[in-house]
């Protein structure tokens, strides 16, 4: 059970920003909403968020990587995205 512990906590803690409690929620759109740096899908990709390099939907968890930008924590879908991400930021958030 200790063991589990971080994932637990990890879990409570995306549930958490995905339902706007966390203090880096912003404002919503009709399509999605920005938690952190990642988009939250809504309808069909509802619970997932947007890589912001591939552009997918999935669902993070204890292993995603992830890496903070001006204050925001972004999520990645894969393990090659986030070096991507870190080299040129801007490009991927157009």
């Amino acid at each position: 059970m200790i063991k589990m512990l971080p994932a637990i906590f990890f879990s409570l803690a995306i549930t958490l920003t995905m339902y706007g409690l966390n203090s880096l929620a912003h404002a919503a759109t009709t399509e999605t909403k920005n938690i952190a740096g990642n988009i939250v899908g809504e309808g069909e990709n509802k619970g997932k968020i947007q890589c912001p390099v591939m552009k997918t939907w999935f669902v993070p968890d204890e292993k995603t990587d992830k890496a903070v930008y001006e204050g925001k924590t972004y999520y990645f879908c894969c393990k090659g995205c986030k070096p991507m991400f870190e080299k040129e930021p801007e490009k991927y958030l157009k």
